[in-house]
């Protein structure tokens, strides 16, 4: 007959008998331990430097130690015993440490894979936001999009972006109507309005075109026409520029408005040089033999006069990020108030000028009509009463 196995399962009756017994034995160890403060053979050394941990105790030397030792036998006892239980401890954590690790990496190893899952959704989601972009940049019937279109034929036809000029000035209307447009975006880019910062993509559109929508309109005008100065200069060779009359008589547009530009830019930065960016003013001192000093563009007759030093205000401006100080202050106000235009009166402009003499003319004749004159009053008529007068004779 064949031999059944026997199996043998743990006895959980007997684990928590045993676990009782432990629980007694340590209880009964803590009652028995004696305070051995009350002895000075048994103060333990507190110099930490010294290490005893690698001292190894199996038993007890003698059998019926004295008292003192006895007690010493019972503290190395409970102090064995604590240990073991840390050790216990110890290990029981340790386990858990373990199963924690393993499921830490399986964690792991999950948020590995949803990444992969997550850029492969994100590639996605990219791809059809930019061939949405790129359909909304082509719906018809869509104002911007034909701004756009006519921004992109312009720049093809004039190699240029539109222009913001002066208002007397002479404007197609096509460009006008793209640089108030995109004067406009500018000013919505700068406001961070929803209008525009929600659509990159017409931003994007825009920027393709060298378009810088951080800056406002008169930025941009400086930079057009402080870009025109430098190619002016590789043109010629030279900062001067023509009078304004020269400029005038050769019917070159471009030409007086680089010329009156830069007129313009010399004198507000002499005397108002206060309110000027420090950016800007530094991109002058950085050009090759450009002085503020010097009459590059003039409307008539150069006055002679000592001309403060205004390159080296300028370059202090610069050093002091934008503060002036007090002297150089004074030297501009001064400056200012010598200048040949200050306080000079201007005369009305042609048409009020035209006006103003037909206004005086007609003023004259309603007199004329009004104050009728006497006979008297007429002088061929005055001086023939007198001759009558003198000589007695008459009609």
């Amino acid at each position: 007959m064949p031999s059944e196995t026997t199996h043998t399962t743990p006895d959980v009756t007997q684990k928590d008998s045993d676990a009782a017994t432990k629980k007694r034995k340590r209880q009964s160890i803590e009652e028995d331990l004696e305070d051995p403060s009350k002895y000075p053979e048994l103060q333990l050394d507190d110099d930490d430097s010294v290490d005893h941990s690698n001292l190894i105790f199996k038993e007890p030397l003698f059998k019926k130690p004295t008292n003192i030792l006895s007690i010493a036998y019972n503290h190395h006892t409970a102090a064995t015993q604590e240990r073991k239980d840390i050790k216990s401890k110890k290990k029981t954590t340790m386990k858990e440490l373990h199963e924690l690790h393993k499921l830490f990496q399986s964690k792991k190893q999950e948020v590995l894979d949803i990444n992969k899952q997550l850029k492969a959704s994100s590639q996605k989601v990219g791809q059809w936001t930019s061939k949405v972009f790129e359909l909304e940049l082509q719906e018809p019937n869509c104002t911007w999009n034909e701004k756009l279109t006519k921004l992109k034929q312009f720049k093809v036809q004039h190699g240029r972006l539109p222009e913001m000029k002066r208002k007397n000035d002479k404007i197609p209307s096509v460009e006008k109507e793209l640089a108030l447009w995109l004067a406009g975006i500018r000013t919505k880019v700068n406001k961070r309005l929803k209008t525009i910062m929600n659509y990159p993509h017409r931003m994007a559109a825009l920027e393709e075109l060298g378009i810088q929508l951080d800056k406002s309109v008169d930025d941009v005008r400086f930079d057009t026409m402080f870009n025109k100065f430098l190619a002016y200069r590789r043109e010629h060779g030279t900062w001067k520029m023509p009078s304004a009359s020269i400029c005038k008589e050769s019917g070159d547009e471009e030409l007086l408005l680089l010329h009156n530009w830069l007129y313009s830019v010399v004198s507000t930065y002499r005397y108002h040089l206060h309110t000027k960016n420090v950016k800007d003013v530094k991109r002058f001192l950085d050009l090759d033999g450009f002085s503020f000093e010097q009459p590059y563009a003039t409307n008539g007759h150069v006055f002679s006069r000592n001309t403060p030093p205004f390159d080296a205000i300028c370059r202090r401006y610069v050093e002091n990020n934008g503060v002036m100080i007090e002297s150089d202050k004074k030297i501009l106000a001064e400056a200012s108030s010598k200048s040949p235009s200050k306080g000079k009166k201007r005369g009305p402009n042609k048409k009020n000028r035209m006006k103003k003499e037909s206004d005086d003319g007609v003023q004259g004749l309603k007199a004329n009509d009004e104050v009728k004159p006497s006979s008297d009053t007429l002088p061929i008529e005055g001086e023939k009463k007198k001759a009558v007068q003198e000589t007695g004779d008459s009609d």
